[in-house]
Parts: structure tokens; C-alpha cells; sequence
């Protein structure tokens, strides 16, 4: 065999090495990246839009760019509608490997989970985002701290009106001819009541 042949052969060899690299370094698995809306928890009375948002990485950890992703909500239960209307939704992931879309929850509380499926050159990858319905956030907190406040100012004030009553009484049996009451401070949780310490 010529030296000239042998050379052909040699970089003919290289350039199928080179390829076959190229060509496993784009193929692999995928990665979904949950970048918003996992574990996120949705009004179910004034059903405000809702943003998720996910970036797809190849085996090396690149952003892969154009590739679809497809969003799905459940039909039945917790969950809620795209705003076409629909259930699915589709897009593409952009420069930098994203895919979002927004979607509106509806009114039935509980926990569910927004499936995430794509495929890119043979690779198919599938990730579920937990999300929760409820009407929690759209109760008057304000109220109910307005109640507990005065709860526990009542209570507050209960109590140290008791203790100053058991500390006169203790006064008077200690047989002194003039009755001081004592202010006695009581406190409960973070709220005190009665005279200083």
C-alpha cells in the first residue's frame, strides 16, 4: 500500500470519527428544567392567570432552541384552561432553551399536576409541575386578625383583672390597714396587658 493511500484511508477514518462524535454529542437525553409555577398555589375564586415556564438542556447541559413543548392540564377536578380555551397547549422554546405560557385555574380547589412532554431527535422526555387550587387567598385575612386581635385582648384583659384581685385579697388577709392593689401583668402570645413589669 502507497504512503499516498495510506494517508486517504487515514483521513478518510478521521473525518467518520469526527462525524460520529458531532452526531452523539446532539443526540442524549433531555432535561426539563422547572424554572416557574412548580409548587405554586392558584386563586380559585378570582382565577388569576398563571405563568409556568420550563428550559430544556441536551446531555452536555446546552439550551435547546425551537424545540416544542407541550403543556397539559387535567380534564377533570383541580386544574383549569389555557387561554384558547383548551387543556394542551403548545409552544416552542426560544434562544434560550424556554418554553411559557399562561393558563387560568378553575374554581374547584385541590392539588394537581400540569404534565410537560417534548421530543428532540428521537429523545422524548416527560416532567409533572405540582400546583394547588384554592380559595384560601382569597379570604379576608384582615377580618380574622381583627377577631383573634380582640380575642386575645379580652382574654388578656380577664386575666389581669384576676390577678389583680388575688393580689388585694392577699394584701387584706396580711392584716395592713391600707389595701394597695397591685397591677400584675399578663401576656398572651405577643399581646400584653396591664401595668409594667
Amino acid at each position: 500500500m502507497t504512503p499516498r493511500v495510506r494517508t486517504s484511508i487515514a483521513a478518510f477514518g478521521c473525518a467518520l470519527l469526527l462525524e460520529a462524535q458531532t452526531v452523539g454529542s446532539v443526540a442524549g437525553p433531555i432535561e426539563i428544567v422547572m424554572l416557574q409555577g412548580e409548587g405554586a398555589f392558584n386563586d380559585a375564586k378570582r382565577r388569576s392567570p398563571s405563568e409556568v415556564e420550563v428550559e430544556l438542556r441536551d446531555a452536555r447541559g446546552a439550551p435547546l432552541a425551537s424545540v416544542p413543548v407541550t403543556f397539559t392540564l387535567p380534564k377533570f377536578g383541580a386544574g383549569g384552561v389555557f387561554e384558547d380555551g383548551q387543556a394542551t397547549k403548545t409552544v416552542a422554546t426560544n434562544t434560550q432553551g424556554r418554553a411559557s405560557t399562561r393558563f387560568r385555574p378553575n374554581s374547584t380547589e385541590g392539588r394537581f399536576h400540569i404534565r410537560i412532554t417534548t421530543a428532540y431527535q428521537g429523545e422524548e422526555a416527560a416532567a409533572l409541575m405540582a400546583q394547588t387550587n384554592t380559595l384560601a387567598a382569597s379570604r379576608p385575612i384582615t377580618e380574622q386578625s381583627k377577631f383573634g386581635i380582640k380575642k386575645l385582648l379580652l382574654m388578656g384583659a380577664a386575666g389581669a383583672a384576676m390577678a389583680t384581685i388575688l393580689s388585694t385579697r392577699g394584701d387584706s388577709k396580711s392584716g395592713n390597714g391600707t389595701v394597695t392593689p397591685t397591677m400584675t401583668s399578663a401576656t398572651i402570645g405577643a399581646i400584653s396587658v396591664g401595668g409594667p413589669r
